[in-house]
């Protein structure tokens, strides 16, 4: 019953931020004024605020259990309620007086906030899923090489894990910045391994299958690698927090995303190498036709050698096409393993040809000389 008035309550609030956002657009038109900044605050402090008190009263009655699904739905009331507060604050000035709005967060009440935060894993798990099947692996315009599953993840870490646990006092913050990382590292390894399981489990080839590389695995190795560097941003913000510990009261921080990063790095390696395989195993089959070319007369290893190099400046074209710098380098990397290794295997599997047909020149002769030995 609860769950269904919560969700006509977030239906009637976005009705009304829609109302409310056409007269913050107009009354910006008009003028920046004090008066107005506070005529805007009232607003919110005189129609939301009043909503959310009665519900956290509702939600602290101590006859009454409160299911996750309600914790939940008032999560997505607390960002809703954040991205207005946002939206009028952002064109304001930086020199301005306190207004009510700021105290958004308090009107949730600590206790319920902490409760988010303590259970963000549980949130951020099907949001994370939802991203990543929505996203068709297209590149979001011509200078941005991931897709669209990237902002929403990136959203879904600063605002769902990063931005609730902001809101929690500083001695909480100092005393579950353990949990942050933990709840910063399941939302990317959960993306990661979700990017993973569709690479393994859709086509993304179509057409050229023949090349083992297109526009659509490049995205998925954009998407894993943007993901990646937002960490840096991350830990930048939470180090930021966390200097206090140090320059108040001695405590000494470590670098708080340093094994994510790592761990991370692992997890993104294993995306690429799936891609990579599969051009490992189209260069190969090259290799191959080469060396068995220099033990046919039939056939032309120079023209096979000439097919093999194209196609691996054309996978090196579409991979420097469709990747930002720093990951085209890491993959060029692997690139020339790759190359390496195959010519490498390519040699044994030349010795062994040769061994095979020597064996079979041998039989030959053996029968023709058990053959000339039976005529005579």
């Amino acid at each position: 019953m609860m769950c269904d008035i919560l969700m006509k309550i977030i239906k009637i609030f976005l009705k009304n931020q829609i109302i409310l956002d056409d007269i913050f657009t107009r009354a910006w038109n008009v003028s920046y004024s004090k008066i107005t900044f506070n005529e805007l605050d009232a607003v919110i402090n005189d129609t939301i605020k009043p909503i959310i008190q009665h519900l956290m009263v509702v939600m602290r009655d101590p006859d009454r259990k409160r299911i996750i699904k309600e914790s939940l739905q008032l999560l997505q009331l607390y960002h809703n309620v954040r991205n207005l507060v946002q939206y009028v604050l952002n064109d304001l000035p930086s020199e301005r007086a306190v207004l009510s709005m700021d105290e958004y967060s308090s009107w949730f009440g600590e206790e319920l906030i902490l409760e988010w935060f303590l259970l963000c894993d549980m949130y951020t798990k099907p949001f994370i899923k939802r991203a990543v099947v929505a996203d068709n692996m297209e590149r979001l315009n011509n200078n941005i090489p991931h897709g669209t599953s990237v902002p929403d993840v990136v959203s879904i870490i600063d605002e769902m894990v990063i931005d609730v646990w902001t809101k929690l006092t500083w001695e909480e913050q100092f005393y579950t910045h353990a949990a942050l990382l933990d709840a910063v590292r399941t939302c990317v390894m959960d993306y990661v391994q979700a990017v993973y399981d569709k690479l393994v489990t859709e086509d993304f080839y179509g057409a050229k299958k023949n090349l083992g590389i297109n526009e659509k695995l490049c995205v998925a190795m954009s998407d894993t690698y943007a993901v990646f560097e937002h960490l840096y941003t991350t830990k930048n913000k939470i180090k930021g927090i966390l200097r206090v510990a140090e320059s108040k009261y001695g405590f000494t921080i470590m670098d708080p995303m340093a094994s994510i990063g790592n761990q991370m790095q692992i997890e993104i390696s294993a995306i690429y190498l799936i891609i990579l395989d599969e051009i490992k195993k189209i260069f190969q089959k090259f290799i191959k036709r080469v060396l068995r070319g220099t033990l046919d007369i039939f056939m032309s290893s120079s023209t096979i050698i000439a097919e093999a190099c194209a196609y691996i400046e054309k996978v090196l074209e579409i991979l420097y096409l469709n990747l930002k710098a720093e990951s085209f380098y890491i993959v060029l990397r692997h690139i020339w393993i790759l190359t390496i290794s195959s010519v490498k295997r390519g040699l044994g599997y030349y010795k062994e040809l040769k061994q095979k047909i020597e064996l079979k020149l041998k039989i030959q002769d053996k029968t023709l000389l058990q053959k000339a030995y039976l005529c005579v």
